[in-house]
């Protein structure tokens, strides 16, 4: 877990700047962690693929308002990278949420993935992107081979992604029993 917040965070602040700012190939993140060249190499992928995206406006490290989507204050998310392209001649928009996994150990799936839902229907409901109509959902897991590739993705209908809010409202609701049974997960 400390090795992916580090990889997060040299994602978040830009491989080169990192290598450039510690004079290093190897550098040591705020968390203590010393990355290895296999990590730079994997967060490398995930940056790769962001910087090929030409958002209109984007987002890293975005508190989506999963808490507002719900109603409820308990229920909150960071989405490592949240974009739009505007389609200003259809009038229809594209809001990308990208989640990078620095795991190799378990491989995760964008298709039915309730964290990437949540970051979509949180990231959906702030202002500057309450008018998509699809949500694209991204995952970069550039450390684990996928039989849809390192990077995959899969997209949802704003309609869709609000049938989702919904379910996961009523669940929410659930937890508020004191004798709801304990499901990890």
């Amino acid at each position: 877990a400390l090795r992916g917040t580090a990889a997060h965070e040299l994602l978040e602040l830009g491989v080169e700047a990192v290598l450039a700012e510690q004079k290093t190939k190897t550098p040591t993140m705020t968390n203590g962690v010393t990355l290895n060249v296999e990590d730079i190499a994997a967060v490398r992928v995930a940056e790769g693929y962001l910087t090929t995206r030409e958002y209109d406006l984007f987002y890293q490290e975005a508190r989506v308002p999963i808490n507002e989507a719900l109603d409820r204050p308990d229920c909150l998310g960071t989405a490592d990278h949240v974009g739009i392209n505007f389609d200003h001649v259809s009038e229809s928009s594209i809001l990308e949420v990208t989640d990078y996994k620095h795991g190799s150990g378990i491989m995760v799936d964008v298709e039915g993935n309730f964290q990437m839902l949540l970051y979509a229907i949180g990231a959906i409901k702030m202002p500057e992107f309450s008018d998509c109509t699809t949500v694209k959902m991204t995952i970069a897991q550039p450390r684990i081979e996928h039989q849809d590739g390192v990077i995959r993705s899969c997209s949802i209908s704003a309609i869709e992604l609000d049938e989702w809010r919904v379910w996961f409202k009523e669940q929410a609701a659930l937890t508020d029993d004191p004798n709801a049974p304990r499901t990890p997960g």
